[in-house]
């Protein structure tokens, strides 16, 4: 997050669950396995719209952080999951969210939520 400053994570973080991460996860390529290894969420402005940021070890050892959009933050209301940023779209294949719903990763609840893992 650019120009914040803050070490504290804002209080519209929301947790997000092991099963949350594992559902996200489940979207990776063939090849390509990602485990989460801790994940954050924001809420967005419309009713069932999260941004969650999940830092993920891929297969071949290494530590990013993706943004993905979802319905939900729990395992039994999940049912869509889209790619935000470039990890998420490099390591899943869930639908893209630039192309589908004109989302980048430069939207301020996708900063948001990657800020919520500092």
């Amino acid at each position: 997050m650019t120009g914040c400053g803050a070490s504290t994570p804002s209080a519209d973080c929301i947790a997000v669950p092991a099963d949350v991460m594992q559902g996200i996860a489940d979207g990776a390529d063939t090849g390509r396995e990602i485990v989460g290894q801790e994940a954050k969420a924001v809420k967005g402005s419309g009713e069932g719209v999260y941004f969650v940021a999940m830092r993920f070890e891929t297969k071949g050892g290494s530590d990013e952080v993706g943004v993905w959009g979802t319905d939900a933050v729990t395992s039994d209301a999940l049912t869509t999951v889209i790619s935000i940023d470039g990890f998420a779209k490099q390591f899943t294949h869930w639908p893209d969210a630039q192309q589908a719903f004109d989302i980048s990763a430069a939207h301020p609840k996708a900063l948001a939520a990657e800020g919520c893992l500092k």
